[in-house]
């Protein structure tokens, strides 16, 4: 179920739709989520770290999948090329660019932190 493709109003009374208001307030929890993973982390409880990490990770990666992207492609793709001039579909563009190398980068860390399935050579070499 894609929340985007969803368009009733939201519960927040922005005028936002739901899929809208329902990420936001996902980040939000996630974002105490990765302060208290730094906290776990300073505890030196690498192994609860991770888990939260990995966690907010993959939450994220379902919120971009689900609303993110979906709203990306509906409401600033199409007009990209005409407009990108335009204040909305940069900040749009820009946040989006961000967003995946973020989510890549997280994507990277916690394959090489958690697993031995990629090869030496594109993991972090020991010196």
């Amino acid at each position: 179920m894609l929340l985007a493709f969803f368009p009733m109003k939201g519960f927040l009374g922005t005028g936002a739709t739901f899929g809208a208001d329902l990420n936001l307030v996902v980040q939000l929890i996630m974002g105490v989520a990765l302060l208290e993973g730094a906290v776990l982390a300073k505890q030196k409880r690498y192994t609860a770290h991770g888990i939260c990490q990995t966690t907010v990770l993959l939450l994220n990666l379902l919120m971009i999948g689900s609303v993110m992207w979906p709203s990306f492609q509906q409401q600033v793709k199409p007009a990209l090329s005409r407009v990108l001039r335009k204040r909305y579909y940069e900040v749009a563009t820009i946040h989006a660019v961000l967003g995946i190398a973020a989510e890549l980068l997280g994507l990277y860390i916690v394959v090489v932190a958690g697993t031995n399935v990629l090869p030496q050579w594109l993991r972090r070499s020991e010196e």
